[in-house]
Protein backbone atom coordinates (compact mmCIF):
# COMPACT_ATOMS: atom_id res chain seq x y z
CA UNK A 1 0.00 0.00 0.00
CA UNK A 2 1.04 3.58 -0.46
CA UNK A 3 1.07 5.33 2.91
CA UNK A 4 1.71 8.91 3.98
CA UNK A 5 2.72 8.86 7.65
CA UNK A 6 2.02 12.08 9.52
CA UNK A 7 5.66 12.50 10.56
CA UNK A 8 7.20 12.07 7.07
CA UNK A 9 7.30 14.23 3.97
CA UNK A 10 7.50 11.44 1.40
CA UNK A 11 4.95 8.64 1.13
CA UNK A 12 6.23 5.10 1.58
CA UNK A 13 5.25 1.72 0.21
CA UNK A 14 4.32 -0.76 2.93
CA UNK A 15 3.49 -4.43 2.88
CA UNK A 16 1.25 -5.23 5.84
CA UNK A 17 -0.41 -8.21 7.46
CA UNK A 18 -3.68 -6.86 8.94
CA UNK A 19 -5.09 -8.14 12.23
CA UNK A 20 -7.86 -5.64 12.90
CA UNK A 21 -9.83 -2.57 11.92
CA UNK A 22 -11.18 -0.03 14.39
CA UNK A 23 -12.63 3.43 14.62
CA UNK A 24 -11.87 5.96 17.31
CA UNK A 25 -12.07 9.46 15.86
CA UNK A 26 -10.93 8.03 12.50
CA UNK A 27 -10.72 4.55 11.00
CA UNK A 28 -7.45 2.64 11.45
CA UNK A 29 -6.11 -0.74 10.43
CA UNK A 30 -3.78 -2.52 12.86
CA UNK A 31 -1.24 -4.64 11.03
CA UNK A 32 2.23 -6.10 11.11
CA UNK A 33 4.33 -3.75 8.98
CA UNK A 34 7.06 -5.62 7.13
CA UNK A 35 9.02 -2.39 6.56
CA UNK A 36 9.17 -1.52 10.27
CA UNK A 37 9.09 -5.17 11.42
CA UNK A 38 6.53 -4.35 14.09
CA UNK A 39 2.82 -3.93 14.61
CA UNK A 40 1.56 -0.50 13.66
CA UNK A 41 -1.74 1.27 13.27
CA UNK A 42 -2.43 2.95 9.94
CA UNK A 43 -4.89 5.83 9.60
CA UNK A 44 -7.12 4.85 6.63
CA UNK A 45 -7.20 8.45 5.34
CA UNK A 46 -3.40 8.27 4.88
CA UNK A 47 -3.53 5.25 2.57
CA UNK A 48 -3.08 6.52 -0.99
CA UNK A 49 -3.14 3.18 -2.81
CA UNK A 50 -3.87 -0.41 -2.01
CA UNK A 51 -3.15 -3.66 -3.80
CA UNK A 52 -4.15 -7.14 -2.65
CA UNK A 53 -1.40 -9.71 -3.09
CA UNK A 54 -1.96 -13.36 -3.97
CA UNK A 55 0.33 -14.27 -1.07
CA UNK A 56 -1.08 -15.83 2.09
CA UNK A 57 0.83 -14.77 5.19
CA UNK A 58 1.39 -17.01 8.18
CA UNK A 59 -0.79 -16.03 11.09
CA UNK A 60 1.24 -14.39 13.83
CA UNK A 61 0.58 -15.27 17.47
CA UNK A 62 -0.10 -11.62 18.36
CA UNK A 63 -3.75 -10.63 18.56
CA UNK A 64 -5.54 -7.33 18.46
CA UNK A 65 -6.07 -7.65 22.22
CA UNK A 66 -2.29 -8.04 22.69
CA UNK A 67 -1.74 -4.97 20.50
CA UNK A 68 -4.02 -2.90 22.78
CA UNK A 69 -2.24 -4.19 25.89
CA UNK A 70 1.15 -3.30 24.39
CA UNK A 71 -0.10 0.16 23.42
CA UNK A 72 -1.30 0.75 26.98
CA UNK A 73 2.17 -0.13 28.29
CA UNK A 74 3.82 2.44 26.01
CA UNK A 75 2.10 5.41 27.60
CA UNK A 76 1.87 6.67 31.16
CA UNK A 77 -1.15 4.81 32.30
CA UNK A 78 -3.68 5.20 35.02
CA UNK A 79 -5.87 2.44 36.40
CA UNK A 80 -9.61 2.94 36.10
CA UNK A 81 -12.10 0.42 37.54
CA UNK A 82 -15.73 0.55 36.44
CA UNK A 83 -18.71 -1.50 37.53
CA UNK A 84 -20.97 -2.04 34.54
CA UNK A 85 -24.61 -3.20 34.70
CA UNK A 86 -25.43 -4.68 31.27
CA UNK A 87 -29.12 -5.09 32.11
CA UNK A 88 -29.48 -1.27 32.24
CA UNK A 89 -28.80 -0.94 28.50
CA UNK A 90 -30.19 -2.29 25.25
CA UNK A 91 -28.36 -5.38 23.93
CA UNK A 92 -26.95 -3.38 20.99
CA UNK A 93 -25.43 -0.84 23.40
CA UNK A 94 -23.88 -3.61 25.49
CA UNK A 95 -22.43 -5.18 22.36
CA UNK A 96 -21.02 -1.82 21.22
CA UNK A 97 -19.31 -1.32 24.58
CA UNK A 98 -17.73 -4.77 24.32
CA UNK A 99 -16.73 -4.21 20.68
CA UNK A 100 -14.99 -0.90 21.40
CA UNK A 101 -13.56 -1.30 24.92
CA UNK A 102 -10.15 -2.51 23.69
CA UNK A 103 -9.27 0.80 22.09
CA UNK A 104 -9.88 2.61 25.39
CA UNK A 105 -7.37 0.62 27.43
CA UNK A 106 -9.48 -2.33 28.58
CA UNK A 107 -7.32 -5.10 30.01
CA UNK A 108 -9.53 -7.30 32.17
CA UNK A 109 -13.05 -7.95 33.40
CA UNK A 110 -14.68 -10.19 35.96
CA UNK A 111 -18.27 -11.07 36.74
CA UNK A 112 -19.53 -9.86 40.10
CA UNK A 113 -22.04 -11.88 42.18
CA UNK A 114 -24.78 -9.27 41.59
CA UNK A 115 -24.64 -9.65 37.78
CA UNK A 116 -22.49 -6.61 37.10
CA UNK A 117 -19.12 -6.68 35.39
CA UNK A 118 -16.02 -5.12 36.87
CA UNK A 119 -13.96 -3.66 34.02
CA UNK A 120 -10.31 -2.69 34.43
CA UNK A 121 -8.78 -0.11 32.09
CA UNK A 122 -5.20 1.16 31.91
CA UNK A 123 -5.44 4.50 30.20
CA UNK A 124 -3.34 7.46 29.15
CA UNK A 125 -6.16 10.00 28.96
CA UNK A 126 -8.98 10.08 31.46
CA UNK A 127 -11.02 12.68 29.53
CA UNK A 128 -10.81 10.45 26.41
CA UNK A 129 -12.19 7.49 28.37
CA UNK A 130 -14.85 9.70 29.98
CA UNK A 131 -16.09 10.86 26.56
CA UNK A 132 -16.41 7.21 25.44
CA UNK A 133 -18.30 6.27 28.63
CA UNK A 134 -21.00 8.96 28.32
CA UNK A 135 -23.46 6.86 26.27
CA UNK A 136 -23.26 4.17 28.98
CA UNK A 137 -23.48 6.48 31.99
CA UNK A 138 -26.77 4.98 33.27
CA UNK A 139 -25.10 1.57 33.48
CA UNK A 140 -21.72 2.39 35.01
CA UNK A 141 -20.24 3.26 38.36
CA UNK A 142 -16.67 4.54 38.48
CA UNK A 143 -15.06 2.72 41.40
CA UNK A 144 -11.46 3.90 40.98
CA UNK A 145 -10.02 6.52 40.82
CA UNK A 146 -12.04 8.11 43.57
CA UNK A 147 -11.74 11.60 42.07
CA UNK A 148 -13.96 10.59 39.13
CA UNK A 149 -17.67 10.64 39.52
CA UNK A 150 -20.83 10.80 37.49
CA UNK A 151 -22.70 14.03 38.11
CA UNK A 152 -25.88 15.45 36.65
CA UNK A 153 -26.20 19.07 35.57
CA UNK A 154 -29.00 20.41 37.73
CA UNK A 155 -30.64 22.52 35.02
CA UNK A 156 -30.95 19.81 32.36
CA UNK A 157 -30.43 16.52 34.23
CA UNK A 158 -27.70 15.74 31.68
CA UNK A 159 -25.13 13.18 32.84
CA UNK A 160 -21.50 14.23 32.89
CA UNK A 161 -18.40 12.45 34.07
CA UNK A 162 -16.46 14.73 36.39
CA UNK A 163 -12.69 14.38 36.42
CA UNK A 164 -11.41 16.41 39.35
CA UNK A 165 -7.91 15.90 40.71
CA UNK A 166 -7.86 15.80 44.52
CA UNK A 167 -5.33 18.04 46.25
CA UNK A 168 -3.50 15.58 48.51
Amino acid sequence: MGYQAAETVEPSVREIEPIGLYSSQHWHVVAYCRLRRAFRKFHLDNISSLALLDELFTTRPETLQQYWADEAKRIDEEKVVIHFTPSSLLPAQVQHLHDTKHQYGWVHEQHLPDGRLELLFLIGSLPYLAAWLLPYVVAIEIVDPLYCEIIYQSSHNVPMISVVQNES
